[in-house]
This record gives structure tokens, C-alpha cells and sequence, in this order.
């Protein structure tokens, strides 16, 4: 479903049934799909293509490991990381998915790759990546009481546990200084007003469970919708399907494989009034000059680290250096025929004032 929409934006190609190859980035092409990538870093900035996002297992974790105050309201949200191993052994799958008491937990804090820049829920879940032990840097381990504790003398992890919970103690994990900040979860499931569930429009007609899922969990933000996904199960009204090639007349170019994409790929929900991202193709004109952006697509990303500095992100998917530099040569001379008709407008004007003294003189006289 996502292809039928999308195309090939995904990081594994050779998943895809059909043997039509783009030429040039989906994206650029059609507007309908959000840009992805396909680097790990994409987990931290929220634009990882579908494929990519759920091999990795992701989930938001609570990294409030035990809450009895409010009267610090640290910043300790839900986190996302790799939450599930889909290990080969139960023990292994055991160890990283369980849910653990507060005193196991203690033991088995989140820990953020060096290498990869991946969080983990635990040492355990990374071992189904191939993590090695020496790139994993743990999560620091900060309390915060309402009433004095001296953990100095606790002997046990129960103990700590239980001298926190009678002096009313918050104990929560924060992130290394020195890694990537991982994603907030807040960031994921979006602001209020935004879609992040399915047939909330009430036109989503045939259900699928895995739609619904995907609209649940991926991450990266489409318009006014939680992800793509969510914009697939509240689709637009219906309308009259362009279901073969070059019906509008405007395919330029003839493509076997094109053809077959468009009329074999399945209806996607989104792509009206095109029956798919192909069909959608082979009814334009496909130059890769009339494809491009106007100007550029760019990503600002705004960081908070523990309130004491701000970061910011500039993450540019698409440029069109040659528009730029046209439209600036054209605003230059815009601006510089503007300046000249200014100048020849005032100077008219002061004309007409003197001739109009001029004129009330000899009426005096």
C-alpha cells in the first residue's frame, strides 16, 4: 500500500514486486510522500523511510524509573529506542523485552551506541544489532527527594529502591552529554490537533490491520497527520480513478515498465485522482526540470539539552541551486527597474509642483 503511494522511496528496493527503477527521487517527484532516508541518524531527526523504522523495533520507553513527587517536575519523557530484539533465542528476547521491577531496572538502564547512535531499552536488546559492548554508553541515574535520603549505607538495589520510596524520591535515567539526544516521544505522537489515528474522517472504507499499526507507531510527520500512514486510513472522497497511462496526453516519453507499475501496482487511497504513484507518472510530462523543487525543501530541528543551551538542525532534502540563482538575478532586476521608476515618478511629480506655483503667480498677478 505504501509503494502503490510512495514508489520506491524505501532503503530496500528489492523487496518490491515490479521492475519499474526511477530515475530521479520520489520524492522530488510527487508531493504526496514525506522525504525519508536511510542513514541511522534518521532516528533522532524523525524522517527514517518505513522499511528502515520498523527492522529497528522501535517504541517510546519510560525513562521515569520510580515517580513519588511532583514536586520536581523533571523533563522525563517517553524516549524512543529499540524496545524488542526479535531474538533468535527465547532468553535473549526475554531479557530485553521483559518488564523488569524497579530494582532490576536499576541494573538495566538505557544505554546509547557511539557508533550507531541508536538508544537501547538495555544492554540486552542491543546484542541482537551486533552492539559491542565498549560503543555503549550508559544513562545516568539522578534522584530527586522531597524529604533528605543518605544512600550512602544502602547495601542492596531493594534497598535504594525502598529508602526512595519512603522519602518520596524520584529516580529517572537522563541521556550522556556526550552522545546524540534521541527523540522525544512527545515530538512523535505530535501536538494537539494533529491525526494520529485512523478513519477519523470516516473514509476509510476496507480495514487493515497493519495500516493501522504503521499510523500508530512510524515516525515522520505528513502535513497535519501523525505519518503517511494515518493520511492513508482517513483519505480523501473518492473521486473518478485515472487508472491507465497517459490518458491526460501528457506522457512524453514511452516506458514499458512504467506501464506495467502503473496498471499491476494496486490503488492507493491517496494518489486520487491517479489510481497509484505510476499511474500518477505516465499522465505527465516527466522532464527532470518540470520535477524539481521551486526552490528548497529544508528541516529545522530546534534541541533543548537539560535547559542550559539550544541547538538547532538544518537539514536540507532538496535544492534547486539553478531557480535560486535565476530568481535571484530576476529580483535584482525587479528591484533595480522598481528603483528607476521610483526615481522618474518623483521627479515628474516635483515638475508638476513648480509649474503649479508658476501658475498660481500669474493668476496674482
Amino acid at each position: 500500500m505504501y509503494v502503490s503511494a510512495c514508489g520506491k522511496q524505501v532503503c530496500n528496493q528489492s523487496k518490491i514486486s515490479h521492475g519499474y527503477q526511477l530515475l530521479y527521487n520520489t520524492s522530488v517527484n510527487f508531493g504526496v510522500c514525506p522525504h525519508c532516508e536511510c542513514d541511522l541518524d534518521c532516528v533522532a531527526r524523525g524522517d527514517c523511510c518505513p522499511d528502515l523504522f520498523f527492522s529497528l523495533h522501535l517504541s517510546c520507553i519510560e525513562t521515569m524509573l520510580l515517580h513519588q513527587n511532583n514536586i520536581y517536575k523533571q523533563d522525563t519523557p517517553l524516549v524512543l529506542m529499540v524496545g524488542n530484539c526479535n531474538g533468535k533465542t527465547k532468553d535473549r528476547t526475554r531479557q530485553c523485552e521483559s518488564k523488569l521491577t524497579p530494582g532490576e531496572h536499576l541494573q538495566n538502564g538505557p544505554v546509547t551506541s557511539r557508533k550507531t547512535g541508536l538508544t537501547y531499552r538495555n544492554k540486552h536488546c542491543s546484542k541482537w544489532f551486533n552492539e559491542s559492548i565498549k560503543d555503549l554508553i550508559p544513562w545516568s541515574l539522578e534522584i530527586d527527594c522531597l524529604n533528605f535520603a543518605d544512600f550512602n549505607f544502602v547495601s542492596s538495589y531493594s534497598e535504594i529502591i525502598s529508602l526512595a520510596t519512603q522519602q518520596k524520591c524520584n529516580i529517572f535515567y537522563v541521556v550522556s552529554d556526550t552522545v546524540r539526544q534521541p527523540r522525544n516521544c512527545s515530538t512523535v505522537t505530535g501536538d494537539k490537533g494533529f491525526v494520529n489515528k485512523c478513519n477519523i474522517t470516516g473514509t476509510w472504507q476496507n480495514y487493515d490491520s497493519s495500516l493501522e499499526y504503521a499510523c500508530h507507531h512510524y515516525d515522520n510527520r505528513y502535513k497535519f497527520f501523525r505519518n503517511i500512514f494515518c493520511f492513508m486510513c482517513n483519505p480523501p472522497e473518492l473521486t473518478p480513478l485515472i487508472s491507465e497511462c497517459n490518458v491526460t496526453g501528457y506522457w512524453d516519453t514511452y516506458r514499458a515498465d512504467l506501464l506495467k507499475a502503473c496498471l499491476q501496482t494496486s490503488q492507493s487511497g491517496i494518489t486520487a485522482p491517479f489510481k497509484n504513484y505510476y499511474c500518477y507518472l505516465c499522465n505527465r510530462n516527466n522532464t527532470i526540470e518540470s520535477s524539481k523543487y521551486m526552490d528548497a525543501k529544508i528541516r529545522i530541528s530546534e534541541w533543548i539539552n537539560k535547559e542550559r543551551h539550544f541547538k538547532f538542525d538544518f537539514h536540507i532534502e532538496a535544492l534547486d541551486i539553478k531557480f535560486i540563482k535565476d530568481k535571484t538575478i530576476y529580483d535584482m532586476k525587479v528591484k533595480d527597474e522598481f528603483e528607476k521608476e521610483k526615481s522618474r515618478t518623483f521627479t515628474i511629480h516635483i515638475k508638476t509642483q513648480e509649474q503649479s506655483e508658476k501658475d498660481k503667480k500669474c493668476v496674482t498677478r
